[in-house]
């Protein structure tokens, strides 16, 4: 599967507040990595390492003022 179609498999619940006809996922990958650690399931994770990759995961993780401790 191309990575441009993946994320049409994430959870609607992650980006309820955005216009997902317009989103750029390349350009906020730190808001969907955030969504998916604070609230994604086991599907919404695979996508976004899939995409992403691990290490962006812990990079966003060591960045984030939206994730807790």
């Amino acid at each position: 599967m191309q990575k441009r179609k993946l994320h049409l498999k994430f959870s609607p619940h992650l980006l309820w507040e955005y216009d997902l006809t317009t989103f750029d996922y390349d350009k906020s990958k730190a808001i969907i990595i955030e969504r998916v650690i604070q609230r994604g399931n086991l599907k919404d994770w695979q996508i976004a390492i899939k995409m992403y990759g691990k290490d962006a995961f812990l990079q966003v993780i060591e960045h984030s003022n939206q994730l807790s401790d």
